[in-house]
């Protein structure tokens, strides 16, 4: 790990980074700073080197103004989804369909009727979920556009979420582990600004993950060099 100073660019000693606490010391600052906040040299040469020669599944697109990196999933996971879905899917829907033939609301819409039919119901919406999930398992991408703005797209071609990053108001951007209530675990990228920008990594590998988190660093400590300090003890 190679951290230069996000005050006075000055290498940081091996000995001065305290990885456990999270924070790191710079002798000529006389300051400490965020760590997981701070540039790593051999991230941003990562970083760099994917821009320059991307490998299969990152997209990168220059323009005389804009440089767009897009990393695609096509996550193996989706060799499962793909029949789960339709088996799930097709199953559901005969259920429903063959309930309602056979005349579920023969009897009236009483109560029962009315909850019966509400639960089978989400077995469809259920059903349309797991489709848009594997759809984006195959082909959905995270890209990052940096130019006169800059932002993240998440979805499929153009249909998809974009949140826009301020780079200037950024104070730390770091990786993050979630739990659910069921106990499932995913990986999120955290962009703390006055906002907080969740990028969810889902579907994503570690290799890709890693590198848009170098990026998301990078182009934050080129762009903001000089100007920004991440001084979290005065």
């Amino acid at each position: 790990m190679k951290i230069i100073c996000p005050k006075c660019d000055s290498h940081i000693p091996q000995h001065q980074i305290n990885v456990e606490k999270n924070i790191f010391f710079c002798p000529a600052c006389n300051e400490a700073f965020n760590l997981s906040a701070a540039l790593d040299q051999e991230e941003a040469a990562a970083a760099e080197g994917i821009i320059n020669n991307p490998p299969a599944g990152i997209k990168v697109k220059k323009s005389f103004d804009e440089l767009a990196v897009g990393i695609y999933t096509r996550a193996p996971v989706s060799l499962f989804l793909i029949p789960f879905t339709a088996v799930f899917g097709g199953t559901s829907s005969f259920v429903l369909f063959t309930l309602l033939r056979d005349g579920i609301f023969d009897g009236g819409l009483d109560a029962g009727n009315i909850i019966f039919t509400s639960i089978m119901l989400l077995f469809p919406l259920a059903s349309l979920f797991l489709g848009l999930m594997t759809l984006y398992s195959i082909f959905g991408k995270v890209e990052l556009v940096v130019g006169k703005s800059a932002y993240i797209f998440q979805g499929i071609g153009n249909i998809g979420i974009k949140k826009y990053i301020d780079w200037k108001s950024i104070k730390e951007i770091s990786l993050h582990t979630d739990t659910s209530s069921e106990g499932s675990v995913s990986k999120s990228i955290y962009i703390t600004e006055n906002k907080l920008i969740k990028i969810s990594t889902k579907f994503l590998s570690e290799t890709k993950t890693g590198f848009l988190l170098s990026l998301l660093k990078y182009f934050w400590h080129e762009i903001t060099a000089g100007s920004k300090k991440q001084k979290i003890i005065d």
